[in-house]
Parts: structure tokens; C-alpha cells; sequence
């Protein structure tokens, strides 16, 4: 099967956890789900990917997500005294008003 999913591998760009795989021609590459598929040719490529893959078959199983035992809740509780202290009433200034100057008839041109 072409594509098969042979391990993971960390990519050393963004420390992400990529798929690795072959390619039809037998190649290795990975494919990261930040960077995309990374196929550089080469002989040290195939030989890294060789030397940090975590094969599928030794990969841990995951472990089924347990709930913590619920903590026992108290019989009685005491309401918390504390006083709340009314804010102090915002004080604004008064808004002053702007002086109107009248129009005279003198400044009009006829």
C-alpha cells in the first residue's frame, strides 16, 4: 500500500509530530501537519528519518483518560462576612456656559 503510515517522526522546523511514509518510489519522507510533506533527497534524509522515527509498532498504546474521584462536598458552609463599601457618588463639574455674542445689524452688508 502505497502512503502507509510507518511511524512519526518530530520535525526539526516547528517541533511538531509528523507522519512518516513512503512514497511510490520507495522513498521516505514525512509529512507535518505546519509544514507539509518534507521528501529533501539525499542519502543523510532517508538516514535521519531511519534514526529518529518511533516506528508505529513501538509506539506506546494510548491511555484511556481517567476522571479524578470527585471530592466530597461539605455538609455545612459558612457564608463569608464581608462588607461592601458603598463607592463614593462621582463628582462632575458643572458644565459652564459659553457666552453668546449677539449679532448686530452693522456687520451686515445690504
Amino acid at each position: 500500500m502505497s502512503n502507509e503510515i510507518l511511524g512519526h517522526v518530530t520535525c526539526p522546523f516547528c517541533l511538531s509530530q509528523a507522519k512518516v511514509k513512503r512514497n511510490r518510489n520507495g522513498n521516505l519522507y514525512y509529512h507535518d501537519p505546519v509544514c507539509g510533506p518534507v521528501n529533501n533527497h539525499g542519502d543523510a534524509f532517508p538516514d535521519w528519518i531511519e534514526d529518529n522515527m518511533i516506528p508505529i509498532s513501538q509506539e506506546p498504546e494510548p491511555v484511556a483518560a481517567s476522571k479524578p474521584d470527585p471530592v466530597p462536598a461539605d455538609d455545612h458552609i459558612e457564608p463569608m462576612e464581608t462588607e461592601i463599601e458603598e463607592p463614593e457618588p462621582v463628582r462632575t463639574a458643572e458644565p459652564k456656559p459659553t457666552p453668546v455674542q449677539p449679532k448686530s445689524e452693522a456687520g451686515l452688508l445690504l
